[in-house]
């Protein structure tokens, strides 16, 4: 005969939750539980594990004079009142109440269309009745007219009020509908995600053999349905001498797991286990000849073949097999999944206060911590772009967190300035953040000036020379500032293309390569960048108006004809 093994039976939901690390896509919980098991072989199941559990991440620890054996996890339809969450028993309850309320406002509406039907009935009856011999039953005086003025009052004034009862009845019902079907909904989401039923069955040994003993066990799973997302606000104050730049990091977690995490110990991790404020980015212009297209192929008509009735069936067939191959290389469809480059850092944060954070649809911020950081502010301006003039706050991350890509509300002094995206910064790394626009730098970008020459008697050579005026005026009263140009000069990709830079003079702009993590000003004079960009930096004294000069000559060969085209650094 078969030894029969002892069975030790627990709900997953009555075992608290010890601690949660939220990831980008998913969550990991951990429950400790004490359990009592016999001498031998013992096999502990755990009920109604949350239906979105990643079953290959389970692991299962203890501690005692215990083996662990195996651990399996199986799943079965249940029905709904089986595995019915506190959370759905909640909402049951909740939706019984709104349907107690729902059916009164019914039961009141119905009476008020009855006494308004009663009332419609009844000058009915009086207009009928006026063209027969019973027109006095209606006469509240000896006086009909008046009688029936009495009459018609009383309804318009009766009619009036329980119309406007009946408006507010409806919209009382119409908002409790509303309510009853959120709920179901949210009742039908929870259960659907329940309708199988999970187990995990641990098998573990007790050596002792004589006794019984009780161990602790910590039992540990990924689910599905929790994501964290980092954001950001950003308070400058510039009234004093000294720019402050507080930053606070923030955690917005999200998770519909089925069930609620109650007084937990929150950790948020990086790592995957799977008109904006924003200043415009100028790409590189590049100058080449230009090519015409070719022209477009004609269509082919080929011969039908021996037995076909003519061309077109093959030229369908062409372009089905066209269509095939083009289906062939399509990309599929991509999946929303972390960006490579945006989630290089790997870090966990510890949420040193206990959290609850219910399964719904809302998101729950949670501060991870606050910075006070130095800030060097200037402006910067792409004028090709936008005349908006920028507010920029130069800053090292000193922080003993990694900054995340994300979303940042801005204020600069105390008012909102601008929303941003903050790029992923590493510690002790410098970053550029954006404070929104100046209203009171005012730019002009003047209108292009272009013209042509030829060169030379015998080997001559076109010029096209390009004038661009740019006028910058601070109007701030007693401030000076400091401010960069973001000019685009062309890049020869020929070397039958020289392009020459007329103005402004670089000779003396020779910078040594800069320390990235350095935090300072850009140097007053103009330079190219990697881009082949042109950065032009100026201080303005207040109330002071400046116009830049940018000038550039290409030349090429007179028989060419020249395009530009402007690529991004990421092309």
């Amino acid at each position: 005969m078969a030894e029969v093994i002892p069975v030790v039976n627990l709900n997953a939901r009555d075992i608290p939750i010890k601690s949660v690390t939220v990831f980008t896509d998913r969550a990991e919980v951990i429950r400790r539980f004490t359990v009592k098991i016999q001498p031998g072989l013992n096999e502990v199941i755990l009920e109604n594990v949350a239906g979105s559990v990643e079953q290959n991440s389970i692991r299962v620890d203890g501690i005692g004079a215990a083996t662990i054996h195996e651990v399996k996890f199986e799943s079965k339809p249940s029905r709904f009142e089986d595995v019915d969450t506190p959370k759905v028993r909640e909402l049951t309850a909740q939706l019984k109440k709104v349907e107690a309320e729902f059916n009164k406002e019914n039961d009141v509406l119905a009476v008020y269309k009855s006494r308004l039907d009663a009332l419609d009935t009844t000058i009915k009856t009086i207009g009928r009745s006026t063209h027969g011999d019973n027109s006095k039953v209606f006469d509240f005086t000896q006086d009909a007219e008046a009688s029936l003025d009495r009459l018609f009052d009383y309804h318009e004034k009766k009619s009036m009020d329980l119309k406007s009862r009946i408006r507010i009845i409806n919209e009382k019902v119409q908002d409790l509908q509303k309510e009853i079907d959120r709920i179901n909904q949210e009742i039908h989401q929870i259960r659907y995600s329940d309708h199988i039923k999970n187990f995990i069955t641990i098998q573990v040994e007790n050596h002792d053999q004589a006794n019984s003993k009780e161990i602790e066990m910590e039992i540990s799973y990924q689910v599905y349905g929790a994501r964290w997302t980092p954001s950001y606000d950003i308070r400058v104050k510039t009234l004093t001498d000294q720019n402050e730049l507080k930053l606070v990091y923030f955690g917005n977690i999200q998770q519909q797991t089925g069930e609620d995490w109650n007084d937990i110990e929150l950790s948020l991790s990086t790592a995957t286990p799977g008109m904006g404020g924003d200043l415009p980015k100028l790409g590189t212009t590049i100058v080449e000849f230009y090519r015409p297209p070719p022209p477009a192929p004609a269509p082919m008509y080929q011969r039908a073949l021996f037995g076909a009735r003519g061309g077109a069936p093959m030229m369908k067939c062409a372009r089905n097999e066209m269509m095939a191959m083009d289906a062939e290389v399509a990309p599929c469809l991509s999946v929303a999944t972390a960006i490579a480059d945006e989630n290089v850092l790997s870090t966990t944060f510890t949420i040193p206060v206990r959290k609850n954070i219910p399964s719904d649809t809302s998101e729950h911020k949670v501060t991870i911590t606050v910075e006070d950081l130095k800030a060097l502010l200037h402006y910067q301006c792409v004028p090709k772009k936008t005349t908006n003039v920028y507010l920029t706050a130069l800053v090292i991350n000193n922080s003993d967190y990694p900054l995340l890509a994300g979303q940042a509300s801005v204020y600069l002094n105390n008012s909102l300035s601008a929303n941003v995206r903050i790029r992923p910064t590493s510690c002790g790394e410098k970053f550029e953040c954006p404070l929104g626009v100046d209203k009171t730098v005012k730019v002009i970008y003047k209108p292009t000036h272009k013209f042509q020459a030829q060169i030379g008697t015998f080997s001559k050579t076109s010029t096209n020379v390009t004038e661009q005026r740019i006028i910058v005026k601070n109007t701030k009263r007693g401030e000076a500032i400091l401010i960069t140009l973001h000019e685009s000069v062309p890049k020869s990709s020929d070397e039958k293309i020289k392009v020459k830079l007329g103005s402004p003079d670089l000779k003396n702009n020779n910078v040594e390569e800069e320390n990235k993590n350095l935090l300072k000003l850009p140097e007053i004079g103009a330079k190219l960048n990697d881009l082949h960009n042109l950065q032009w930096t100026a201080s303005l004294n207040a109330n002071e108006e400046r116009e830049f000069l940018v000038k550039w000559m290409v030349e090429y060969p007179p028989n060419e004809s020249l395009v530009y085209v402007e690529k991004n650094e990421y092309e």
